[in-house]
């Protein structure tokens, strides 16, 4: 499986320092960097998120990211959520978060006008995260996504390996496939920074 060897690469890029930082969970951040759609041509983008953790209990979260294949199609997604984390133990977590996201697609085929297309869709996912050493964690997580006014009901699976690079910047590698036809969606390569 595609995602498999993925994950493989993921845990190797954790694997390469040996230098422990911090430890435990830190959902303040802002993280940016590159997406790859392997499911279509929408083969690279931008991404940016961030989190924010109010008192221990709330979690809101948002982001934006852009792909595009040079060539005729462009999307853009805005997302607004929040979750929360039960914790299990010291070294891990339940994650649940609820999101709504807005989709905007422009496609210019050859010698036509431009045509746009948007949707609003809603979103469920619960997931497990967890120390696997000091300085790298890994979580797992599966999304129920509905798309609003449509009977269209998508299902992910996001593999996310954080390693840390320093005590406030850390490297992010995720892949995040689609369950319903089994191909990879996208693989996101970021840096973040925790406050």
């Amino acid at each position: 499986m595609k995602l498999i060897s993925n994950l493989f690469v993921f845990l190797l890029l954790g694997a390469l320092s040996a230098v422990s930082f911090a430890s435990g969970f830190n959902d303040n951040y802002v993280e940016f960097g590159h997406t790859k759609d392997t499911a279509t041509d929408l083969n690279k983008g931008f991404i940016i998120r961030g989190s924010h953790q109010f008192k221990n209990t709330v979690i809101i979260t948002g982001g934006y990211h852009i792909t595009d294949n040079d060539a005729s199609y462009e999307r853009e997604f805005y997302e607004l959520g929040f979750g929360k984390n039960i914790s299990m133990n010291d070294k891990s977590d339940i994650t649940l978060q609820t999101s709504t996201h807005y989709f905007n697609g422009e496609y210019t085929p050859p010698s036509l006008s431009t045509e746009n297309s948007q949707a609003n869709f809603h979103s469920v996912s619960v997931g497990v995260r967890g120390l696997l050493t000091g300085t790298t964690r890994a979580s797992v997580s599966y999304t129920n996504q509905i798309s609003c006014g449509t009977s269209m009901n998508d299902n992910f699976l996001t593999l996310k390996v954080v390693r840390d690079l320093t005590q406030n910047f850390h490297l992010v590698a995720e892949a995040i496939e689609l369950t319903n036809n089994n191909k990879t969606n996208s693989l996101n390569i970021l840096l973040r920074h925790s406050f």
